[in-house]
């Protein structure tokens, strides 16, 4: 992926200087070749590798690993673009670039349907679901989605399964079993044919 600015080799580098890693990037044994992939697919053997940005502070990738038929979606680190539009910090600074509201939401909009395009038909999507409805107003403009988001992005994608991630460090296991169950009661609602379950470590999940 791009660092933005940064090249790759440049951010792992820097997340390994000694201030936060006691080993250095060039200490470590192994053969490491960074490859910037930018917008364009990434073949592997007969694995197709696409990628799309996401919405999260500082940048983010989603990606699509798509093998003949099958494909699995991987959108984490990712807050819906129209919601983010709900922030008053943001409203504030969309006025000091000149932007009209209108002009946001037109923008959003688009954000937001390149990304249900982008998982189209997956037999897998591993989404960030990291919070509740009601926990999300204190943590709009955090890069990340809530269980509802996801479910209805889900449905509009026509995915096959999705797997609700990227969970927040405060809920417990009862909690995240609530979540489950909230996102299933919003499928049966919607008559959607989507299985849906919440990810753990160790999960494997064969397409």
């Amino acid at each position: 992926m791009e660092g933005h600015t940064r090249r790759l080799d440049e951010v792992l580098k820097g997340q390994q200087e000694f201030t936060y890693f006691p080993v250095r990037f060039a200490d470590m044994s192994a053969t490491i070749v960074p490859h910037d992939i930018g917008g364009d697919p990434l073949q592997i053997g007969e694995l197709v590798v696409l990628n799309t940005p996401l919405n999260h502070p500082g940048g983010c990738l989603g990606y699509r690993f798509q093998e003949g038929e099958r494909a699995a979606v991987y959108l984490c680190d990712h807050e819906p673009h129209l919601r983010v539009l709900q922030s008053p910090q943001v409203r504030l600074r969309l006025a000091d670039e000149g932007i009209s509201l209108r002009q946001a939401r037109k923008r959003a909009e688009a954000g937001d349907k390149r990304i249900v395009d982008f998982a189209r038909g997956a037999d897998l999507m591993i989404a960030d679901a990291a919070y509740t409805e009601e926990e999300y107003p204190s943590k709009i403009g955090y890069g990340h989605s809530t269980v509802d988001e996801v479910i209805e992005r889900a449905i509009r994608a026509g995915v096959k399964t999705v797997a609700l991630t990227h969970h927040d460090m405060s809920h417990s296991d009862e909690k995240l079993d609530r979540l489950g169950q909230r996102a299933q009661q919003l499928l049966d609602q919607a008559g959607a044919e989507v299985k849906c379950l919440v990810a753990y470590e160790g999960l494997e999940i064969e397409l």
